[in-house]
């Protein structure tokens, strides 16, 4: 069910117009946690400091700048779409789920681009594409 759902929801990425620049460069994965709990909520405890973590994922997209991504709150990923690198403009729609990248293969797709911008839209459920 959640493969059917993310195969969709990447068929959903729309091209519609230039407007912003959102720039990602995907070389390694680090993730923050904020730590556990204060043990005693009847004290006022620090803010836990965040801490970094580097992630290996089996499978990654390569290395890229000016790439588009933005959560997808309808599946709970984050979706990655074009950018530029030394063999030019890419076209791919990849996923995050916290754990592990995924590269999706929508039965249509956006040209090649990079320097677009992307965004969940609440009203429709999608995620849309604009610019680039």
């Amino acid at each position: 069910m959640l493969a059917s759902r993310l195969s969709s929801r990447a068929s959903d990425i729309r091209s519609v117009g230039a407007v912003a620049i959102v720039g990602v460069v995907v070389v390694g994965l680090l993730t923050v946690g904020l730590g556990s709990p204060p043990a005693s909520a009847s004290s006022p405890a620090p803010a836990p400091t965040p801490t970094w973590t580097q992630l290996s994922p089996a499978t990654s997209p390569p290395a890229r700048y000016g790439a588009s991504i933005a959560y997808d709150p309808a599946t709970g990923n984050t979706v990655l779409f074009g950018g530029f690198n030394s063999s030019g403009a890419l076209g791919g729609t990849w996923t995050w789920n916290g754990t592990t990248w995924k590269k999706l293969s929508p039965a249509t797709s956006p040209s090649a681009r990079y320097g677009a911008s992307i965004a969940f839209n609440p009203a429709t459920g999608n995620v849309v594409l604009f610019g680039g």
